[in-house]
Formats: C-alpha cells, sequence, structure tokens
C-alpha cells in the first residue's frame, strides 16, 4: 500500500465500519480494493470468466450482509478472505461432478489497429497466463490457495487465520506449494 494511499485513504476496517452503517461509498471502496483479486481467485477454481465474475459478486454480496458480522478490532483482510474461500469452496462442491474446463484466453485477442509485434505480444502474454492456470490447477486445492493468497501480499498470520492453520503450518505450505509449482513448471515447459 502506499504512503499516499495510507494517509488520504481509510482503512479496509474503517471502511467496513462504515458498510455496517449503510454506506454505498465505502463499500464501493472496498469492491474497487478487491474485486480484481477475488476474480482471480474465483477463476483459480472455475476455470470460467463468468463463473468467475458470479462467484466475485457472491463476495462482494456476502460481504454486504456480514458488514454486521465483523468485530471491531480484527483485521478485515483474513474475514473478507475467509468469505471468499468459503463461497469458491461452496462453488466447487455445487460443481464438483461437472467435469471443469479450462477456457482458452487465445480466443479473446484483441482486434484493433495494434502492428502485428503488439498482438503477438499480446498472444505470448495469454499463452503464459494459460500455462500458469493449467499449472495451478495441478496443485492440491490448499497449495493452490495458498499461493493465490501470497500473491496478494497477505501476512503469514493473516493467511494463518483464513485457512485455519498455525503461522509454522502456512509457511510449511507455502515452502512446499513453491517447490511444487516450480517443479510443475520446469517438467511442462520441457515438453
Amino acid at each position: 500500500m502506499s504512503i499516499l494511499r495510507k494517509i488520504f485513504h481509510d482503512s479496509d476496517e474503517d471502511l467496513i465500519e462504515k458498510v455496517k452503517g449503510q454506506s454505498s461509498k465505502a463499500y464501493f471502496e472496498l469492491f474497487t480494493r478487491y474485486q480484481k483479486a477475488v476474480y482471480n481467485f474465483a477463476l483459480s477454481y472455475s476455470h470460467r470468466p463468468e463463473v468467475a465474475a458470479e462467484i466475485t459478486q457472491e463476495c462482494f454480496l456476502k460481504l454486504m450482509t456480514k458488514a454486521a458480522t465483523f468485530e471491531e478490532g480484527k483485521i478485515f483482510r483474513p474475514w473478507f478472505w475467509c468469505i471468499v474461500r468459503n463461497q469458491c469452496h461452496d462453488w466447487y462442491r455445487k460443481e464438483k461432478d461437472e467435469r471443469l474446463e479450462l477456457e482458452s484466453s487465445s480466443t479473446n485477442l484483441v482486434e484493433n489497429e495494434g502492428t502485428t509485434d503488439e498482438m503477438f505480444m499480446q498472444l505470448l502474454q495469454k499463452i503464459e497466463q494459460r500455462q500458469i492456470w493449467e499449472t495451478l490447477e495441478l496443485l492440491r486445492t490448499s497449495e493452490r490457495e495458498i499461493l493465490l493468497l501470497w500473491l496478494e501480499d497477505l501476512s503469514y498470520l493473516e493467511m494463518a487465520e483464513v485457512m485455519s492453520k498455525s503461522q509454522d503450518g502456512v509457511k510449511g505450505l507455502l515452502k512446499r506449494a513453491k517447490q511444487k509449482f516450480a517443479q510443475l513448471w520446469r517438467e511442462k515447459n520441457e515438453e
């Protein structure tokens, strides 16, 4: 978080307190801060953008309806990420009988007046992004979750709270998840 943001903007905890008081401005600020991260987390479960968008909406609806349960003095991020994780688990349980499909992101190439080089670079980025998601899918759910939470810069304490584990358990899981991802990435790219 930038210094200016800390000085001039409310903390997440201040905002959720305002959401309790029905402040739509505070709700929108939380949505703006977390929407992309929640969407990416949901996408790691669903592999379908439309489902990830739906899960994201459900998470923010749940944020609004559960705001009253947020205890003053607690840290917002672990509380909210528990909601996100639970929504993803709920979706996964409902969909576990269906075969999960990974949607090719290369179908969404932007057709504009850009140069061939720009379009080629977009394609390479989308291919790499797809390979990252495919590699993440090979991990166990807990390993994938811990990596995504780590990428969102949650502290060990926050990750421990979200994952219902000890800090040492989180550190060990994160280390193993990073190692496993690196190994799978190397194997996948040697093919």
